[in-house]
């Protein structure tokens, strides 16, 4: 990445359903080895 940003895409209906909209940032944490994904 030329600014040094990790990135991986996520994509389905299911993340609508959970409340997340298209094209919107979140933040990835890892949280007792899980990964944790939140609105940004």
């Amino acid at each position: 990445m030329a600014n040094g940003t990790d990135r991986f895409k996520l994509s389905g209906r299911w993340l609508e359903l959970a409340g997340f909209e298209a094209g919107q940032r979140v933040r990835i944490e890892v949280h007792d080895g899980r990964l944790v994904t939140t609105p940004d």
